[in-house]
């Protein structure tokens, strides 16, 4: 299973595999992978709010250098203005046909 799935990731290019030493291999992420970031964050953040552990967050991001906790993901308008989903709305686009 786990194999068919690392496949998958590897085939979409989410995933990268390389050679470690002719009998296993490393997998890393590609740049299509790093851009997965912000929605893994928004359904970590989610989870935590919605299907939260008696015992609390079951992960906590942090900044590398500060060590601080990051800010939940949000969407923000143009000007930096933080935008709740009511705020929002989705128009068509010149990719979308009939």
């Amino acid at each position: 299973m786990l194999a068919a799935r690392l496949k998958g990731l590897v085939e979409e290019g989410i995933l990268q595999k390389r050679p470690l030493d002719g009998k296993s291999y490393e997998y890393s992420l590609t740049e299509k992978g790093l851009d997965l970031q912000p929605v893994l964050l928004s359904l970590t953040h989610w989870g935590d709010k919605y299907l939260p552990h008696p015992a609390g967050n079951r992960l906590v991001f942090r900044e590398r250098v500060s060590g601080e906790p990051i800010a939940h993901m949000s969407a923000y308008s143009s000007d930096g203005k933080p935008l709740g989903p009511r705020e929002i709305t989705a128009t068509p686009g010149p990719g979308l046909t009939d």
